[in-house]
């Protein structure tokens, strides 16, 4: 082999060297890149799934505040609507004799939380670790979060497994109101109290 065709051979290999580093750059650019993209993304959507449902908690907040305001608010009574059994005396006769019955804000919540859940596909719900309906005790991340909210927290949220899929919990303390002292007196909490969530 003379010097020439020794020389061209190891111009080869250093060319196929450098694209092979090339190309291997390349890829790890790339694939930088699109890892990137992609943590961002996912960054940016689970920024605007929690926007959602701090919005969503909020709304909640000013219609259970709205309802309170009032008492609570009567509706008639017919086929399918039913007395809260939670509440002491309920119902009440209008002028016309037809009965209309209190529909408090816990309970509007789940109504409106029923038809959410029809429609959309969410769900909210209200509960707390002292609960008046023994239907609205926590779950085990629910009564993480109150825990939480007993030490100060505003707020928790998470991504959990569910026999659906992925799902995305939030959860915002609900502060004692003097409008909730109405049904809530009577289990010892003052205004500024953590009631729930």
């Amino acid at each position: 082999m003379d010097k020439h065709t020794h020389r061209r051979g190891t111009e080869r290999r250093a060319f196929g060297i450098f694209i092979a580093s090339l190309a291997a750059t390349m890829v790890v650019l790339f694939a930088g890149f699109f890892i990137g993209t992609a943590v961002r993304n996912a960054r940016q959507l689970d920024d605007t799934i929690l926007a959602s449902g701090r919005a969503l908690f909020q709304e909640l907040v000013l219609a259970r505040r709205w309802a309170a305001g009032y008492g609570g608010v009567y509706v008639r009574k017919g086929p399918g609507v039913e007395s809260n059994p939670w509440l002491v005396d309920p119902d009440l006769q209008a002028a016309d004799g037809s009965w209309l019955t209190l529909r408090n804000p816990s309970l509007m919540t789940r109504e409106i939380s029923e038809l959410a859940t029809a429609a959309s596909g969410f769900s909210f719900r209200i509960t707390s670790l002292r609960p008046i309906n023994p239907g609205n005790a926590p779950d085990a991340f629910e009564r993480e979060a109150l825990a939480r909210f007993e030490s100060g927290a505003t707020e928790h949220w998470a991504t959990v497994d569910s026999p659906a899929g992925l799902e995305f919990r939030y959860m915002g303390a609900l502060p004692v109101e003097e409008s909730c002292l109405a049904c809530h007196a009577v289990q010892g909490y003052r205004v500024g109290d953590v009631r729930g969530g």
